[in-house]
């Protein structure tokens, strides 16, 4: 079917916007140059950006003979979103901007139920961060939630949720009656994928969501999510790892959910990750060995994944501000099953170390306000 010139030029202006957010200034030379647009396509589409409020003239450029250029600058945090990651005990916010670059972030203490307590606080909280940063409403585009859950395609309805949690679809539902600004929902997992392939050159991965749960995402050559049919592609913690092992919450046994959460650690630690780490770096006996039965069921959950998708894994979740000093011996583990990938390097620790999960989330408005300018 064709393609008609109003969809061409939103094209253009698309691709043009994408590609100034990762840069700090800019000629429309050079960037005609760099996506093989002409000239007139790059002023009309940087003219259009300017009158939107998302680029500006920033000053001339040294003449390479004859008129000097003109350079431009993108305007990264005219629009913002804010993403917030709720996990058992914990909600993380943050705020980016449309490069998706953290303005701010924050990790509260707090278990939220569907009471109006904790509908009041999280209220509280998003409008405090807001007057803190003085953000315009105008120039907040919405709220991504990231939530332990299994989310319907239209964002808002959640089909089933991790047990752990106190919240319901009746949480979101007050919410978004009481909030003024959009509301989207998505599963935690695919959340942290989206923020690492946003800022991963490479687009065709395995996201291995290694939290309180396990989860994880596959992202395509194309750089999308694959949901699958019942939005359940990519639940890696309910294959069975172990035939006849641990029960997992899900009522079955032997799920990968109870060989590779990283409560596995931190219960050793009352509930700190990082202090486990520590205590591994100094050797703790105990520690050590319950880390020694992990990176083995870790090795073999990797080796099952590596056969089944043939493209490299992201370790992220809690786990991927901790993982890369470890993914050799990793790695080794896994050759122990697999000799087919000696030479590869198919094992990754995560850019998005921190807060992976809320970046994603905002992510959710950024890009759909840029998919439509």
């Amino acid at each position: 079917m064709a393609i008609s010139n109003k969809e061409v030029r939103r094209i253009n202006r698309n691709n043009v916007f994408r590609h100034i957010l990762t840069i700090q200034e800019f000629s429309k030379n050079e960037v005609a140059l760099d996506l093989k647009l002409s000239l007139p396509t790059v002023t009309q589409s940087v003219e259009y950006l300017e009158s939107l409020g998302l680029a500006e003239q920033a000053g001339v450029l040294p003449s390479e003979g004859g008129r000097r250029p003109m350079s431009y600058r993108c305007l990264k945090n005219a629009r913002v979103a804010m993403g917030i990651d709720i996990t058992t005990n914990h909600v993380n916010v943050v705020v980016v901007n449309l490069a998706l670059e953290v303005l701010y972030q924050q990790r509260y203490k707090a278990v939220l139920d569907d009471s109006d307590e904790s509908l009041a606080w999280l209220k509280d909280t998003i409008h405090e961060t807001l007057e803190e940063l003085k953000i315009p409403r105008e120039s907040i585009l919405g709220i991504g939630f990231s939530v332990p859950a299994i989310i319907a395609e239209d964002g808002r309805t959640i089909l089933s949720i991790h047990e752990s949690m106190k919240i319901s679809q009746l949480f979101f539902t007050k919410l978004e009656e009481k909030s003024p600004f959009p509301i989207v929902l998505i599963n935690d997992a695919n959340s942290a994928a989206h923020s690492e392939y946003v800022h991963h050159s490479r687009k065709n991965f395995v996201y291995f969501f290694l939290s309180n749960s396990v989860g994880g995402a596959y992202v395509s050559k194309k750089g999308k999510i694959q949901y699958g049919s019942l939005r359940r592609a990519g639940e890696f913690g309910h294959v069975t790892l172990h035939p006849g092992g641990k029960r997992c919450y899900c009522g079955r046994l032997g799920c990968l959910n109870e060989y590779c959460n990283t409560m596995l650690l931190s219960n050793l630690t009352g509930g700190n990750l990082e202090l486990f780490f520590e205590k591994l770096e100094q050797k703790e006996e105990r520690c050590a060995a319950v880390w020694e039965t992990y990176l083995d069921d870790l090795a073999l959950a990797c080796h099952n994944l590596l056969n089944i998708y043939d493209t490299p894994i992201i370790l992220g979740g809690y786990l991927g501000e901790y993982i890369e000093e470890y993914i050799p011996e990793l790695e080794k583990r896994v050759l122990s099953y697999d000799s087919y990938i000696t030479g590869h390097t198919m094992l990754f620790p995560p850019r998005q170390k921190r807060m992976a999960a809320a970046i994603g989330a905002a992510g959710q408005l950024t890009e759909r306000f840029i998919s439509e300018i």
